[in-house]
């Protein structure tokens, strides 16, 4: 049976007598079951009206039915009406309202216990005299009124029945209960606890419920589900009376205000609703209400937040559903309109205030009991919400200036829009004073952010101005800075470059980024600790302080590394023809400088008379020439491939890492975030 339903507890015994009833009497079974009341009466509306359903067939008549003839129309007629008969009339009428919601029935139930103000000495009559007019404040919406009554139920009927209770070995199941009402109890205390956490949200109370929560927390304290054998723990509300007490207590709290922390649960219950019909349903109708039910719900906890503890916590929630359903328009292609009332920018805003407390009176903010390291968390967990929603949002725009090419400028520049404010958001905090209300994965998120601004300028969009062109060639370029392993990114400055005619500017460009890498300290930490990772590291490294990878990074790609393996091999052969074109010119040269005079000329020497004098040293010279510029161009071969039978194996192991920034982007624990993290301040402070 669900937390709304009835409680699973023994019936009362059943009188003997008529089953049915007569025109001269009251129902004696309808008497036993009105007087036990309180065992039932927390049932949801569907679990009460089978249980009336049983009892009317028990009785031989419907409550209603039996409302009309007896209190309605029999019992005005006698000649005084007790006042367990009034208590039976007024319980009778609330049990009818609480199963067909007619108000007139909760109104008729509190004129007539109204009666027994004079008896309300008697615990059993103030009970049901607090818990009918609680019933009735919830109607109206009257919250005070409300609060009120649970509080006079407790401290008037509740506190004097514990001391008693300890005294009773068994419940009171007599006609006359009021000698054993004390041993009702465990079914005051579920009452009051499903009236407080699940009556009064199902009737939209969402204010002025914070004095309850002492009540909700001495409930907690051993009361629900403390009498197993009399309410068994599994039909009790003790596992969602935990849930409550938590979230009072912990860190998604609004400094214990209980008002906040039902409405942020009724959201989040409602948001869990709309994920589970988005996975099972898309984006059709039934989910987008879900949707448009959850926006609605966190739009009421934030209006009871009063701290910024509460306020954190709604953003942090809300903007988890926003991600999701720009995720959900991307993969799905369909792009519904759903009114979010809240912002990134209203989160950010929060962040603010939080991160200028880090320091400070963080605990005025709502944290008082609260260790600061949750509050640090708190910061993260909210940092985190708000950087995956501006990526999923920013990727959604760029998949509409795909799918839409006739838009593509408009959704570049949304996508672009929203990476920057992102970036922005990153680069006003990730300070060194600031470091610590940063999570691990917010520096590959601002690579990513960065990044996204160049593809979405010089990729996705089909006629960038020139600024906006400048502008995405150097957010490449704080791509590199902040993440240098991603190999795609080497390539796409130099063709950013290329746009404006200045390729040659590359390595001017990627050399100090390079040269960080090199000498980082962060890095050769990682490596020689053999950190997560450390081998592919320890490989980029090594790229990286290769002058000739490097290059190969910005205008090579994967593709062409056959090709680059083909110039090897060119390079070798025609290092081969160049040692034999340098072997022949040397056996030339030797020739001519050691010929003996009146010797006869070799045959492929010039004819005969022309090789005296002068013409034997211009020979000489100019085969000395030609054989000093073979040698050159074999040196600088010999260099070439020296340079590249080194260079290719290592720019060759780089292919082999791709995958990290796959990882890295799904996986936002992944281990290398901790080192973009100690790289980044390492090379900024």
């Amino acid at each position: 049976m669900g937390l709304a339903g009835g409680l699973g507890a023994a019936e009362p015994p059943q009188e003997t007598g008529p089953a049915g009833l007569s025109t001269t009497s009251a129902s004696p079974t309808w008497s036993s079951y009105l007087d036990y009341a309180y065992v039932y009466v927390s049932a949801d509306a569907p679990a009460l009206q089978a249980r009336l359903k049983e009892y009317a067939s028990e009785a031989g008549i419907p409550l209603r039915r039996y409302i009309e003839e007896y209190f309605e129309t029999l019992a005005p007629l006698e000649a005084h009406s007790d006042e367990a008969e009034t208590r039976r009339k007024a319980v009778a009428y609330l049990l009818d309202y609480l199963a067909t919601r007619r108000p007139e029935s909760l109104e008729t139930a509190a004129l007539v216990i109204r009666e027994l103000r004079p008896r309300l000495e008697r615990p059993e009559n103030r009970f049901w005299y607090h818990y009918i007019h609680a019933n009735l404040a919830l109607e109206k919406g009257y919250a005070q009124d409300f609060t009120d009554e649970i509080l006079e139920m407790w401290l008037q009927v509740v506190v004097p029945l514990e001391s008693l209770y300890g005294t009773l070995d068994a419940l009171s199941l007599s006609d006359a209960p009021n000698s054993g009402f004390a041993a009702a109890l465990p079914y005051l205390y579920e009452n009051i606890a499903r009236l407080i956490l699940i009556r009064s949200q199902l009737r939209g109370l969402d204010r002025e419920m914070d004095p309850l929560g002492a009540v909700i927390r001495l409930l907690a304290d051993g009361r629900i589900g403390g009498q197993p054998d009399v309410i068994p723990r599994e039909a009790s509300s003790r596992a969602y009376l935990d849930r409550i007490v938590t979230r009072l207590a912990g860190p998604e709290s609004d400094d214990g205000s209980l008002t906040f922390t039902l409405a942020l649960f009724e959201a989040a219950r409602r948001h869990e609703q709309a994920r589970a019909l988005l996975a099972e349903q898309g984006l059709g109708d039934e989910t987008i209400r879900a949707m448009r039910s959850s926006a609605s719900a966190y739009e009421s906890a934030i209006k009871r937040a009063i701290t910024v503890q509460g306020s954190c916590a709604v953003y942090t929630r809300v903007l988890r559903q926003i991600g999701e359903l720009y995720a959900a328009r991307q993969r799905l292609g369909v792009d519904p309109e759903i009114e979010m009332p809240f912002s990134i920018e209203g989160a950010i805003d929060v962040y603010a205030h939080m991160h200028a407390s880090l320091d400070g009176e963080w605990q005025r903010l709502g944290y008082r009991t609260r260790p600061r390291s949750e509050y640090v968390d708190a910061m993260h967990g909210l940092w985190e919400e708000i950087q995956e929603a501006s990526l999923n949002a920013a990727d959604f725009f760029l998949t509409r200036a795909v799918e839409q090419p006739h838009r593509a400028d408009e959704y570049s520049r949304n996508a672009a829009t929203l990476y920057t404010r992102y970036l922005s958001f990153f680069e006003r905090f990730a300070t060194d004073a600031g470091k610590e209300g940063i999570p691990d994965s917010a520096y590959f998120a601002a690579f990513e952010a960065a990044r996204g601004v160049g593809d979405a300028y010089l990729s996705y969009a089909r006629r960038p101005s020139g600024s906006e062109v400048e502008l995405g060639t150097q957010r490449y370029h704080t791509a590199l800075y902040l993440f240098p392993f991603d190999r795609e990114v080497w390539p796409a400055l130099t063709a950013a470059l290329g746009r404006h005619g200045r390729e040659a500017r590359y390595g001017e460009l990627v050399r100090p980024i390079a040269d960080r890498i090199a000498h980082s300290r962060a890095v050769q930490g990682w490596i020689e600790s053999r950190e997560p990772h450390a081998a592919e590291i320890a490989v980029l490294r090594r790229a990286l302080s290769d002058t000739l990878v490097l290059m190969y990074l910005g205008f090579a790609d994967s593709r062409g590394l056959d090709e680059l393996e083909t110039e090897l091999e060119e390079l070798i052969e025609r290092q081969v023809r160049l040692r034999e074109e340098v072997a022949e010119l040397t056996r030339r040269r030797d020739g001519l400088r050691y010929q003996p005079a009146g010797e006869e000329p070799d045959p492929a020497s010039p004819a005969e008379g022309e090789l005296q004098g002068p013409a034997l040293e211009r020979d000489l010279a100019s085969v000395a020439r030609e054989l000093s510029d073979r040698t050159a161009v074999l040196e600088r071969v010999e260099q070439q491939i020296s340079a590249r039978s080194r260079a290719l194996p290592i720019y060759r192991e780089t292919l082999g890492t791709e995958d990290l920034v796959a990882a890295l982007r799904t996986q936002r624990d992944h281990a290398l975030h901790a080192l973009l993290r100690r790289m980044y301040h390492e090379a900024r402070f």
